[in-house]
């Protein structure tokens, strides 16, 4: 793959040199469920006659609707923006290389890979693939809506615009 493009990182590195800021906003991402932390299994949530919540909402998950982004695109190219997102992190070196984390809904737990990339007049096209698993049973591996993600390291290079996109 073109810039030595690849998901997962630098493999000599244990995910535990990295920790990203607890003040941080979560991370979510459109036509996804999360759990609320104000559920509470004795207390019914309040709907009024729109269906809108009344007082705290209770349901034991949230739903991000047609408000939230279909996909969330972090690019950390410099030393500045590694430390505004991580509190703990190994040396690197932005002069070479940078990394983009891609946000984006998933209903499954599947591995993805990065099959190409592209840099034409500015645009930066990272092309990758779901690698599908069938689960013990012979069933897909499906589960309700989540926001996931998954870390691009390659070498740095200079683009206006980015996009993901899946091939099948």
């Amino acid at each position: 793959v073109k810039y030595h493009a690849k998901i997962g990182g630098l493999s000599k590195i244990p995910p535990t040199d990295w920790k990203l800021r607890d003040d941080l906003p979560e991370v979510h991402t459109q036509d996804t469920c999360y759990p609320n932390p104000d559920y509470d299994p004795n207390y019914k949530t309040q709907y009024n006659e729109n269906g809108e919540v009344v007082g705290k909402n209770y349901d034991e998950y949230l739903y991000c609707g047609l408000e939230y982004p279909r996909e969330v695109i972090v690019v950390i190219d410099s030393q500045e923006k590694l430390e505004a997102r991580y509190e703990k992190y190994p040396e690197y070196d932005f002069s070479k290389h940078m990394f983009i984390t891609y946000y984006f809904t998933a209903t499954n737990d599947n591995r993805r890979t990065v099959t190409d990339v592209e840099l034409e007049n500015g645009e930066l096209t990272i092309y990758w693939k779901e690698r599908r698993r069938i689960s013990s049973c012979g069933r897909k591996n499906a589960r309700m809506p989540f926001t996931t993600s998954f870390t691009v390291w390659m070498d740095k290079v200079e683009f206006e615009t980015i996009k993901f996109k899946e091939v099948y």
